[in-house]
């Protein structure tokens, strides 16, 4: 065992390692936001029309290609899997291992394509408020905006819902449907103990990226009030998910420790 006197000095080491990293940031965050306010005073910093512009001709377009794509993978994954399974013999189990696999494909697909969806729709919304559009362009992406939108949801809910119904055909033991508001509760408590493992690990993985994200984008928002005049809802949004990632967090270990 570690005697007191190794304890301290290891937690000294490491007292005085974080203070020189912290240190460190500190200057480089000095020496960044020093650089952005020179380059900003001496108008070196293009204005955001300079970027708004090209982007707002642009994203319509990535708009339909993203949902395009995202839905052709999707499908090529699904009914590869679909194929595999109803040609399978029952004999060979590793088969089943293959498709199962296969089939976090389809879904990791529709939650991209649902988040690109989330923010291209509210992009476009904001350059037609800001009338980016004219004549006849504003009245098509204004019209073909909310459909597209809406048929980009809807197929990345019936992907999952046949991805998830190939898994139960497999594993009848599985239940849940993703139209239930329970449905991760009822799918998580009819998965094995392995399975349950493997939710278990990739949700602290998930924990702890959020959090390395939430201090990154904080960095990067509070730079932003000074130097792009972006305001502080950014900086108030990015601390409101850092705190209930938190909270959800020690508030449920502390919970499953009674």
């Amino acid at each position: 065992m570690m005697n007191t006197d190794t304890i301290v000095k290891t937690d000294k080491k490491l007292v005085f390692k974080f203070l020189a990293f912290l240190l460190g940031c500190f200057i480089l965050g000095a020496i960044c936001g020093g650089s952005i306010a020179i380059l900003e005073d001496n108008n070196l910093i293009p204005s955001n029309e300079f970027f708004a512009k090209p982007i707002s001709s642009i994203t319509p377009v990535l708009f339909i290609a993203f949902n395009v794509i995202f839905l052709v993978l999707s499908l090529v994954s699904y009914f590869k899997s679909k194929h595999q399974y109803n040609h399978w013999d029952g004999g060979d189990e590793s088969v089943i291992d293959t498709i199962e696999h296969q089939l976090n494909y389809p879904m990791v697909f529709c939650n991209i394509a649902m988040i690109f969806n989330l923010v291209f729709y509210a992009v476009i919304v904001y350059f037609i408020e800001n009338n980016y559009y004219h004549g006849s362009m504003k009245t098509i992406i204004e019209r073909s905006v909310p459909v597209v939108f809406l048929l980009g949801l809807a197929w990345t809910v019936i992907i999952n819902n046949c991805t998830v119904n190939l898994v139960k055909r497999m594993n009848p033991e599985k239940q849940g449907s993703v139209f239930d508001r329970n449905f991760q509760k009822q799918w998580e408590d009819s998965c094995d103990e392995g399975q349950k493992l493997i939710i278990y690990k990739s949700a602290y993985a998930a924990f702890k990226w959020v959090n390395l994200t939430c201090i990154t984008l904080w960095v990067i928002g509070f730079v932003g009030i000074f130097s792009f005049h972006t305001g502080i809802l950014p900086v108030i949004f990015t601390c409101i998910i850092y705190f209930v990632s938190n909270m959800a967090f020690m508030v449920t270990s502390i919970k499953l420790e009674k």
